[in-house]
């Protein structure tokens, strides 16, 4: 999210380049929702660019991060699972590390 509000700011894109350039990294996000996204974060970011380009904001809490936690994927099995919700099984096992 944060990537396409930069990239629409920072750069002459249409919401349309910004939906194709997304599904490159394997992401299905419509024109709309980035569009919804624009309005509603830009402000803020426009308001803090200046310090962000400075170096002014810096990381915190940077030794920090979440407990491990499970994540659950609940799909039909069998021959009637469509091919998207295969691709997407294989892809989440693919990003967690866990072998099929």
């Amino acid at each position: 999210m944060f990537l396409c509000v930069r990239w629409y700011l920072r750069y002459a894109l249409s919401y349309r380049d910004l939906e194709e350039m997304m599904r490159g990294r394997g992401l299905s996000i419509d024109h709309t929702t980035i569009y919804r996204w624009v309005q509603a974060y830009a402000p803020e970011l426009e308001m803090f660019a200046p310090e962000l380009v400075s170096g002014e904001v810096a990381p915190v809490l940077e030794e920090w991060s979440l407990p491990p936690m499970d994540l659950w994927v609940t799909y039909p099995s069998g021959r009637l699972t469509s091919a998207k919700a295969r691709s997407f099984v294989k892809w989440f096992e693919m990003i967690m590390g866990y072998a099929t």
